[in-house]
């Protein structure tokens, strides 16, 4: 599977959460999905600032490049990310 989905693979995914969650319950799932992912993006941000000012005022040099550090960043709040929509999704099915 390639990385972003195609469109015809959000349709399915769209149609599967339809079917799932029923278009009384779509809504407030879209906004809560939306509302992690802007508190994950910020959170990554400041994290990634922070880490820059820490190796800058260690070595009072120019500001450290992190390219390979955000792969893994990604990879890690991605993670997290599912976890949350599991803990969302299991209090919705409740």
């Amino acid at each position: 599977m390639n990385w972003p989905p195609d469109t015809s693979e959000l349709i399915l995914i769209g149609i599967a959460v339809l079917a799932v969650f029923g278009a009384r319950k779509l809504p407030h799932f879209a906004k809560s999905l939306s509302h992690s992912i802007g508190e994950f993006r910020r959170a990554h941000e400041e994290f990634q600032r922070e880490l820059e000012k820490t190796l800058r005022d260690e070595r009072d040099e120019e500001p450290v490049k992190l390219a390979g550090l955000d792969a893994g960043l990604t990879i890690i709040l991605i993670a997290i990310m599912l976890l949350c929509l599991a803990v969302i999704l299991t209090n919705w099915l409740r």
